[in-house]
């Protein structure tokens, strides 16, 4: 690589002496020479390696002659149009060589972006938002070679995805710092409910059994789509995106010789499984489920039983009875999923309630989030701070002298336009 280098350098070296020397000396240097400097411009100090040294002046001069403005019109002798022009070319091409001679000297460099699983974890430790990179919108899949995600040659970065970070930093800093401050809720709700106008409140009301109607999922592809208590009044009204803990009371019958019924919670906006495992627990003593998930929006939730036997209009759950208990005889339909002893003929997964907490943010991750911002508006020292702050997590090491002013023009800059202070920090 170096012999072809420096063989690259003596033949450019050549080529200027031999073509563009001359016209220089003839049609420039008298203008702009030792004796004459029209402009403060001088040509004879130039570097003679074109396209290593001294570009920004040589393009000038290829600019220069290519609108005809030098030589002047007034010189008495000029050079043609086509002696300009190879002077032109030549230039132009010794410049290009230049250029890749420069690559050529410069060793490979991969830049390294982040695969969406590092983008979530980072987001995650930095500021403590759980971003869904693979969600519609989110991210781009990340290409793959041989099994390796993390390949910094394959990870291109193209425009769009210049487009997806950024839209995905709004929506990492509209949850971290919303424009109000969003209201933690505890809500639950029965799986069933029977209002005072519908058939069998009274009976149910006089027997104590308004509060143990469930609701039961025995036959394959039957879904519980009520299964958000954000909805309502304004009081139950989804706070905004975050963590949140729901919870499920639940019941599940096993037959002797069958698999358990196996519960099954799925988003349907996200197209996503939020939680899967299988049920076993006695009607008279239901078992609760918990976990935690990300939701950015009132989530359309549905609970399968996924191990549930075949479905027919006889054994499902569309009666007008409503369900207590599969001891209960005044629901024929029953017959068909328990035997005469009321051991069950399928798996059988009863919903009792559903609670939903949140959104859930810690206190470290809080402290955190409020490090990063100024407390004062106008107050560049603690924007400085928090940047720093920030900045350290991130890199994992301490500061170079001078690397955070470049965040600080970005923030300086952004004010100066007009931004206002809490966006532009």
């Amino acid at each position: 690589m170096c012999l072809l280098f420096t063989s690259g350098i003596a033949s450019a070296q050549s080529s200027f002496d031999k073509d563009l020397q001359p016209y220089l000396k003839t049609h420039c240097i008298r203008c702009h020479g030792a004796q004459k400097q029209e402009g403060d411009f001088r040509i004879d100090r130039l570097s003679p390696e074109v396209g290593m040294k001294d570009t920004q002046h040589w393009a000038e001069i290829i600019e220069r002659i290519s609108s005809g403005e030098m030589p002047p019109k007034e010189v008495k002798t000029r050079p043609t149009a086509d002696e300009s022009a190879k002077v032109v070319q030549g230039l132009a091409a010794l410049i290009k060589e230049g250029e890749a001679a420069r690559l050529a000297k410069r060793a490979r460099v991969s830049y390294h972006r982040l695969t969406r699983e590092e983008y979530v974890n980072s987001v995650r430790d930095l500021i403590g938002v759980e971003y869904d990179a693979a969600d519609p919108g989110g991210l781009l899949e990340d290409p793959e070679w041989n099994g390796f995600e993390r390949l910094g040659s394959v990870l291109t970065l193209s425009p769009t995805h210049i487009e997806k970070y950024m839209t995905a930093a709004e929506s990492v800093l509209a949850e971290a710092y919303p424009d109000k401050k969003v209201e933690y809720r505890d809500l639950s709700i029965r799986a069933a409910t029977v209002g005072p106008k519908q058939p069998h409140y009274e009976r149910l009301e006089k027997a104590g059994l308004l509060d143990k109607v469930r609701f039961p999922l025995t036959t394959a592809g039957e879904l519980f789509r009520a299964s958000s208590p954000f909805r309502g009044s304004p009081d139950r009204a989804f706070p905004g995106a975050g963590i949140y803990e729901i919870s499920y009371t639940v019941s599940g019958l096993k037959p002797e010789d069958q698999r358990p019924p196996r519960m099954q919670v799925y988003e349907h906006k996200l197209d996503r499984i939020l939680f899967e495992r299988d049920i076993i627990a006695p009607e008279d003593k239901p078992t609760t489920v918990t976990f935690r998930t990300h939701l950015v929006r009132p989530p359309e939730i549905h609970v399968i039983n996924i191990a549930a036997g075949p479905r027919h209009p006889r054994n499902n759950s569309d009666s007008r009875i409503p369900f207590v208990t599969t001891a209960d005889p005044l629901a024929p339909w029953q017959m068909k999923i328990v035997d005469q002893q009321g051991l069950p003929r399928v798996p059988i997964l009863i919903l009792d309630s559903i609670s939903m907490r949140g959104p859930i943010v810690t206190e470290e991750e809080q402290h955190r989030r409020d490090d990063y911002m100024a407390k004062t508006p106008g107050n560049m020292d603690q924007v400085r701070a928090g940047l720093e702050a920030m900045a350290k997590r991130a890199f994992r090491r301490p500061l170079k002298e001078g690397e955070l002013q470049t965040y600080m023009k970005i923030v300086e800059g952004e004010i100066a336009a007009g931004a206002k202070f809490v966006d532009a920090t």
